[in-house]
C-alpha cells in the first residue's frame, strides 16, 4: 500500500538509471534530457553521484567507476554517497542498459509527482492562513506555476553564470562540432539570417499566395534535413501521400512525373528510350528516398490536437524533431462554433506550445492574403518566431510552373532570433525545387 506520508519516490528506479549510465555511458545524453537535474533524485547520493556525471560528461571525458569515484572526492561526496563499493554496486544492480529510457521517466515522473506533494502541502497551509482571498488566489497560482514548470526552471542561473553559458555556446557553435539539434533550410544565406530560429522549440511559419511554392520550400527544407539524418514528419492537410512522394521525385530527379507527359512521350511522340531513362532515373531516386528518415502523414480532418498528440508519439518512437504542418488553413478547428481567425489563432497558439513544451521545429504553412498577412489569421503571427515570406514576381509564376528556374525573394520577418532580411532564391515549380540564387543561371523576367 502505497505511504501517503512520504514524497513520490522510486529508490529503486533511480540506482537503475544510475547503474545504466555505468553501463553505457553514451546514453547519457538522451536521459538527461528526460532528468534534467539533480534535482530529480530523492535520495541526495544519487543526486550527488548524477551530478558527478554531468560534470564528467561536460568535459568529453569518459564515465566509469574511476572517473566518477575521483569527482565525488574532489566535491568531497565520495564517502556520504556510500564510498566505492556503492558505486559497484549500482552496476550489479541492473543486468543491462537497453531499459534505461524507462528507467529515467519513471524517476522523471516522480520528481514532477513529488513537486505536486509539496505543492499540495503548501496549498493546504495556504487555506488556513489568515490573509485576503485575492493573496491567496496569487499565492496559490505561483505555488502552481512552480510546481508544473519544467525542471530545468527550477535550477535558477546566477547572472554571472548564465552570461558565461551563453558565451561557451558561442564558442560551441563556431569552433566546436556542428550543432546536431539544428536544423538547414538547405539555403546558407538564408541559414545566415534565420540563425537562431532554426534550433529546437521554434515555431516557423511559411507564407505564400497560392502556387508561390509554400509547400515546396518546406518539403525541400524536410528533405534537406533527412539527408542528414535527421527524422523528419510531413503533416498534409490537402494533398495524399502519393502525390508528396511524386514531387519529392520530381524534385530529386529533376525530371517530369507527370503521367500523361511520360505516356505521350511513348505513345505519340515516340520517344520510348527518352521515357525509359527517365523513368529508370525516377527508380534510382525512389531507392534512395526510400532509405531517409520520413513519414508522411495525409492528416485531412485532423485537429490540431491531434496532429500534438501524433507529434509527440513520433518524437518517443522515431526521433522525430522536425515537423512539417501543410497548411493552417486547412486544420479543422475544434470548436466549429467560434469566429474563423480566433479558431487559427488557436492553432497557432496550440503548435507554437507544442514546439516548445516537445523541444522540436514545427514549420507551418500558411496563404497570405496580397498585402502579405497570413489570410484569415492575423493572430496567427503573433505565436511565431519567425515568417518566411515567399515572394514571386506575378509575371513570372507561368515560366516557374513550365519547368523554367525563376528569381524569387524569401523575406525573413519578425524574426525573434535574429535579424530580418530577403535573400535572394531561384524556384523551379515543375521540378519541385529551391535554390540560392547563385547556384544556377536565372532567365531575365520582363
Amino acid at each position: 500500500m502505497t505511504d501517503l506520508s512520504l514524497p513520490p519516490n522510486s529508490g529503486e528506479f533511480e540506482r537503475a538509471v544510475l547503474g545504466s549510465l555505468f553501463l553505457d555511458p553514451f546514453m547519457f545524453g538522451e536521459i538527461d534530457k528526460i532528468i534534467k537535474t539533480p534535482s530529480a533524485f530523492y535520495e541526495h547520493k544519487h543526486g550527488w553521484i548524477y551530478a558527478a556525471i554531468a560534470k564528467i560528461a561536460k568535459r568529453k571525458e569518459n564515465i566509469d567507476l574511476l572517473t566518477v569515484s575521483m569527482q565525488l572526492a574532489k566535491d568531497n561526496l565520495l564517502q556520504e554517497c556510500g564510498g566505492e563499493s556503492y558505486l559497484a554496486d549500482l552496476v550489479n544492480a541492473v543486468p543491462t542498459a537497453l531499459n534505461i529510457t524507462t528507467y529515467a521517466n519513471e524517476v522523471a515522473e516522480k520528481y514532477i509527482s513529488r513537486k505536486l506533494f509539496l505543492m499540495a502541502q503548501e496549498m493546504s497551509r495556504l487555506a488556513y492562513e489568515n490573509a485576503d482571498v485575492d493573496a491567496k488566489r496569487i499565492k496559490a497560482k505561483a505555488l502552481m506555476n512552480t510546481a508544473l514548470e519544467g525542471a530545468e526552471k527550477n535550477a535558477r542561473l546566477s547572472w554571472h553564470k548564465t552570461v558565461d553559458e551563453a558565451l561557451e555556446g558561442l564558442y560551441e557553435g563556431v569552433w566546436g562540432d556542428a550543432p546536431s539539434e539544428m536544423f538547414t533550410t538547405g539555403i546558407s544565406e538564408l541559414d545566415t539570417v534565420m540563425d537562431e530560429s532554426l534550433m529546437l522549440g521554434k515555431m516557423i511559419i511559411v507564407a505564400a499566395k497560392p502556387k508561390r511554392g509554400k509547400s515546396t520550400l518546406m518539403r525541400s527544407i524536410a528533405l534537406t534535413n533527412a539527408k542528414a539524418d535527421k527524422p523528419v514528419a510531413i503533416f498534409s492537410y490537402e494533398e495524399r501521400e502519393h502525390n508528396i512522394v511524386k514531387t519529392m521525385l520530381a524534385r530529386e530527379a529533376r525530371s517530369t512525373v507527370s503521367t500523361m507527359a511520360l505516356r505521350r512521350m511513348v505513345k505519340a511522340e515516340g520517344r520510348d528510350e527518352e521515357a525509359a531513362a527517365i523513368y529508370s532515373n525516377l527508380i534510382q531516386k525512389a531507392n534512395e528516398l526510400k532509405r531517409l528518415p520520413i513519414e508522411v502523414v495525409y492528416a485531412s480532418g485532423w485537429t490540431v490536437e491531434d496532429a500534438v498528440m501524433e507529434m509527440e508519439r513520433l518524437r518517443d518512437v522515431n526521433g522525430t524533431k522536425l515537423f512539417v504542418v501543410d497548411y493552417a488553413q486547412r486544420v479543422r478547428a475544434t470548436n466549429p462554433k467560434i469566429d474563423r481567425r480566433l479558431q487559427l489563432a488557436h492553432v497557432g497558439q496550440a503548435l507554437a506550445n507544442a514546439a516548445h513544451d516537445l523541444n522540436v521545429s514545427i514549420l507551418l504553412g500558411s496563404q497570405v492574403n496580397d498585402d502579405g498577412r497570413t489570410r484569415e489569421a492575423e493572430d496567427l503571427e503573433n505565436e511565431m518566431d519567425v515568417k518566411i515570406l515567399i515572394e514571386v514576381d506575378d509575371t513570372s509564376v507561368a515560366l516557374g510552373q513550365a519547368g523554367k528556374s525563376i528569381p524569387v525573394t524569401l523575406k525573413v520577418m519578425l524574426n525573434r532570433n535574429g535579424p530580418s532580411g530577403d535573400v535572394a532564391a531561384a524556384y523551379n515549380g515543375a521540378h519541385r525545387l529551391f535554390m540560392a540564387a547563385d547556384t544556377i543561371k536565372l532567365p531575365s523576367v520582363k
